[in-house]
């Protein structure tokens, strides 16, 4: 950790002041045609910021009304980055400032703090102006903005013979606590607790105060090493990703990681399930109940409380490095959630690896590529729908039909505006179907719906591949933005990042 003192920041001032004067190699500025209006004959324009490498990150700042943006390079193949890019503040105005060249390019904004990392170490900058003021020796993982504190592994700082997991003052670096919660396996899971109380599934589950440090630990496996070769999985990446809040932190390879489920809150107690066993604690730590699954292929897992049960879906995918992988096979389970005894045990009955997995309304749906089932309120899993290919395809994922819209008859509406009791899927057709009561009731081409991207009020910015509408609190066409990425909306401004160009709307010139 090193201060910067009075001298470094004037140094900085003049430096930032000197290379923003040159920012024209980095960045050029202009007015750009971006889309039309339903209410009016005006084309919209956008002032676009083309940089010289694709936008990589954006974070908003709501408390200055800033949007901080990070660039980053790619390699001659375009596939990966570079370790080569700037950061900037985009203000309120349209205006860039604080361009800075940098490889800490991860962006976190905590309370008054910006954190800016790369793979080994963190930085916090001024806001306002941009230059770094404390670069601390390892990289924030985790920031707590109740107390302005982040959690970081550093190698300085030992449990035993493996590094302890320390909560640093994000103002100053001055550690506050260290606790021997292990960072040899990766993060599975983070989740807050109560308002100073954070739960860690890392090698086990752990409790830590945000004042204090550890307050219970269980050791569990939750990822085991390997030099067999592996399959890729077809699993819905974006589900996968939903539920859990992995972390990198380790960078140790031929390991196969997130072998657990996600930490579940439940109303009286709290689950979690890794290689071994699958336990329930009180919110104080202690043990109600545990079951071994040691004879079961335990890979990534749901957990869900359903009425008296707990019921654990195993995937049968895990992460190994950046890839989600096959790994052991598809199970069901349920257990009483008082005492921990089975209710339910399907290790059998799926002949092959599952696509998706989803809640809905109180019962879980799982999905193969032709097959549905659902682990009904009783705790019995029931097929539902078998699907034929030749006419419907391969089920690839299920579809919210709360985030999925379509026009009908001039208006744009959920799925679920129309039927909220039908479970839409996604196939290898293209197309997305509604079944209701076992039954196809719904047809539709992917490319007729827009899922929601951001809301704004009561209006919604609704995207599809290549194309964002705004729709009123009415549902009524507004306007229509050439351009389907996924956007910032920060006070009256809509920002989207497409490749190298950052499009930013004043929503007042809207019309």
């Amino acid at each position: 950790m090193r201060m910067k003192n009075t001298f470094c920041i004037l140094l900085c001032l003049v430096s930032l002041q000197l290379f923003q004067q040159s920012a024209v190699n980095y960045y050029k500025t202009y007015n750009t045609p971006i889309g039309t209006s339903a209410i009016s004959i005006n084309t919209l324009s956008a002032k676009t910021f083309s940089f010289s490498h694709p936008v990589y990150k954006m974070a908003a700042d709501s408390s200055t009304g800033n949007l901080i943006v990070s660039t980053r390079q790619k390699d001659a193949s375009g596939k990966s980055y570079t370790n080569k890019g700037f950061h900037l503040t985009i203000k309120q105005n349209d205006s860039a400032c604080c361009l800075l060249e940098d490889t800490k390019l991860d962006i976190q904004l905590s309370g008054e703090h910006l954190i800016l990392s790369n793979d080994k170490r963190s930085s916090r900058f001024n806001k306002t102006l941009g230059y770094e003021q404390v670069e601390f020796p390892s990289k924030i993982i985790y920031t707590i903005e109740k107390n302005n504190s982040g959690l970081t592994y550093n190698p300085a700082i030992k449990s035993g013979t493996e590094t302890a997991l320390s909560c640093i003052q994000l103002g100053d670096g001055a550690v506050i606590w260290s606790a021997p919660v292990t960072g040899a396996s990766d993060w599975n899971d983070v989740a807050h607790l109560n308002d100073s109380t954070i739960l860690i599934a890392a090698g086990g589950l752990h409790a830590v105060n945000i004042h204090k440090g550890l307050v219970w630990s269980y050791p569990l496996t939750t990822f085991v090493k390997t030099d067999k070769p592996l399959t890729y999985s077809a699993f819905n990446k974006n589900t996968y990703d939903k539920n859990h809040e992995g972390i990198i932190t380790s960078k140790e390879e031929n390991k196969i990681t997130q072998i657990s489920s996600s930490i579940l809150i439940g109303s009286n107690a709290i689950y979690f399930a890794a290689k071994d066993r699958i336990i329930a604690l009180d919110k104080t730590g202690k043990l109600l109940w545990q079951s071994e699954l040691s004879k079961y292929p335990v890979s990534r897992c749901i957990l869900q409380e359903i009425k008296d049960n707990i019921v654990l879906v195993n995937l049968g995918v895990a992460q190994y490095n950046d890839n989600t992988v096959l790994c052991g096979k598809p199970f069901v389970m349920a257990f009483n959630k008082h005492s921990g005894s089975v209710t339910l045990n399907m290790n059998d009955e799926f002949s092959g690896s599952l696509t998706d997995v989803t809640v809905f309304k109180n019962t879980i749906l799982i999905g193969d590529k032709s097959l549905v089932m659902e682990v009904n309120e009783e705790a019995r899993v029931n097929p539902i729908l078998n699907l034929y290919e030749p006419k419907f395809g391969r089920l690839l994922e299920f579809i919210n039909g709360n985030d999925y819209y379509v026009e009908k008859e001039g208006y744009y509406v959920s799925l679920n505006f129309i039927n909220d009791n039908v479970v839409y899927f996604k196939t290898d057709h293209g197309k997305v179907f509604g079944m209701d009561k076992g039954g196809i009731e719904y047809e539709y081409h992917f490319t007729e719906l827009y899922k929601i991207n951001k809301t704004m009020g009561g209006k919604k910015l609704l995207s599809q591949k290549n194309k964002t509408i705004l729709v009123s609190e009415n549902f009524e066409l507004l306007h229509t933005f050439t351009t389907g990425e996924p956007a910032v909306v920060l006070k009256d401004r809509i920002y989207f990042a497409d490749g190298k160009q950052l499009f930013v709307i004043d929503v007042n010139n809207l019309k």
